[in-house]
């Protein structure tokens, strides 16, 4: 069936009589519809970019060595330097591990980028690329951002960091001066009382006693200024460190109360699998006396052998139900359940103190809802 486009009607369809106004919306209706259709392609062509990486990664470990340049031109038409940026940005942008914290993984985060924006994102560091993405993403999804502009905001991104990098330098270069300026300062012998000038006179001792006091009044006063602007260089020091060491701490104790929490769990799980095998071994040897008892029954009594037999069918379908794996699987999905409930129950404690974190964590729970229900491709 073809597609309908919903354009207009020709004059001899219809016994309105048009206006230009009728022309105007019919022209507008086409122009959504094709701008529809143009976004729709280009997003799955942004969204192939990485799969066709993918598959071009697959095919290069299979093609004989030194066959590579001809098999591209062959078989897809792609020349090998245009090969080489489609698995890069496969290798760069193409992990499906899902982050945590967003419950998005980097295949899908960077998927709104065409190539040729992967391929000028590589030029910021890793760990800075979502925040750039994020930042624009908006301009990204409706095209208002070209390859030209985000180059140019990239640039602009290194060259401020690169500008701070020449601040830092300069600032530890002149903490060093000041330091050695210091150490020279504290060296230098005492200064000469009277300066050597041509005079027509001796000075008199009160004079020279007046000279001797301002010049060391000087030297002191240098010497204490530099120890000033070295004590608050050394106060600024150690306060940035305080702040490092306390987030190290920080750090240290919530990893060490997420793996008490986790023994604590694996704990709890142990012990059920190990609880619902006592429970197993316990009802099979209770179906197995059943089973005996319901042997001998029917041996020793004629008239009751068909009612001996279907007990003896029941309790051999019942220990077949009693399937190790089938109990050990339902062992460990009460203790999931037990441990999606905590998880629930910590989730909205930080609901009620971090709004935008368990934004995140909604999203990284979802994704593990979807992990554990998706089936299988089959091969």
């Amino acid at each position: 069936m073809e597609p309908k486009t919903n354009l207009p009607a020709s004059p001899s369809d219809t016994a309105i009589t048009r206006t230009p106004a009728h022309v105007a919306a019919d022209i507008n209706a086409v122009k959504t519809h094709a701008s529809a259709v143009f976004r729709a392609a280009v997003d799955e062509g942004k969204r192939s970019c990485i799969l066709i990486g993918k598959l071009l990664e697959e095919a290069k470990s299979l093609v004989s060595h030194g066959e590579w340049g001809a098999w591209l031109k062959d078989n897809v038409d792609y020349s090998e330097s245009t090969a080489q940026n489609l698995m890069r940005c496969y290798r760069e942008f193409g992990d499906e591990q899902i982050d945590f914290f967003s419950g998005v993984s980097d295949a899908d985060f960077f998927s709104i980028l065409t190539q040729s924006q992967m391929l000028e994102l590589l030029a910021l560091p890793k760990d800075q690329r979502r925040g750039f993405v994020e930042e624009h993403r908006a301009e990204i999804e409706d095209g208002s951002l070209s390859t030209r502009q985000m180059r140019d905001e990239i640039d602009k991104l290194k060259r401020e960091a690169a500008a701070k990098d020449e601040e830092l330098e300069a600032a530890r270069g002149k903490i060093q001066g000041l330091t050695t300026e210091l150490d020279g300062e504290r060296n230098k012998p005492a200064p000469e009382p009277v300066e050597k000038v041509v005079v027509t006179h001796q000075p008199s001792p009160e004079q020279i006693d007046k000279i001797r006091a301002e010049e060391a009044a000087k030297a002191d006063k240098r010497i204490e200024d530099l120890k000033k602007a070295q004590q608050l260089r050394m106060d600024a020091t150690l306060q940035d460190k305080y702040k490092v060491e306390e987030a190290l701490d920080k750090a240290k104790k919530a990893r060490e109360k997420a793996e008490a929490e986790r023994d604590a769990k694996d704990e709890a799980l142990k012990k059920a699998h190990t609880d619902h095998e006592d429970q197993l071994a316990a009802l099979t040897e209770k179906h197995e006396a059943e089973l005996k008892a319901a042997r001998e029954e029917g041996n020793a009594d004629a008239e009751t052998a068909a009612e001996a037999a279907k007990r003896i069918e029941e309790l051999e379908k019942s220990l077949k139900m009693a399937n190790p794996a089938v109990s050990e699987f339902r062992g460990l999905f009460s203790a999931a359940n037990s441990l999606i409930i905590t998880l629930k129950d910590k989730l909205e404690t930080v609901r009620g103190t971090d709004p935008d974190a368990a934004a995140k964590l909604d999203r990284a729970m979802a994704a593990l809802a979807a992990t554990i229900t998706k089936k299988e491709e089959s091969a």
